[in-house]
């Protein structure tokens, strides 16, 4: 955790989610990183993400690096 002098209550998760998307779709390179951050993220036949980074705990597809280049997107495009 860190902290911020001069400030009392910690960083709201959400705002600072909210920051980092806000950060990635103001990158130069956009369309490279949410290319990469897709690659290999595809739905087997039970619904699951067949990404090597999940083979130790199974996530659904779309998985949360998915939803993340998704809202990166979003967030480029008003």
């Amino acid at each position: 955790m860190f902290s911020v002098v001069g400030c009392s209550d910690p960083p709201d998760p959400d705002d600072t989610y909210g920051s980092f998307v806000r950060e990635l779709a103001a990158s130069p390179g956009r369309t490279t990183l949410l290319a990469r951050l897709r690659l290999g993220h595809e739905p087997d036949e039970f619904g699951w993400c067949r990404h090597p980074s999940h083979g130790h705990r199974w996530e659904r597809h779309p998985c949360p690096t998915l939803l993340l280049a998704q809202q990166v997107e979003q967030s480029g495009n008003p």
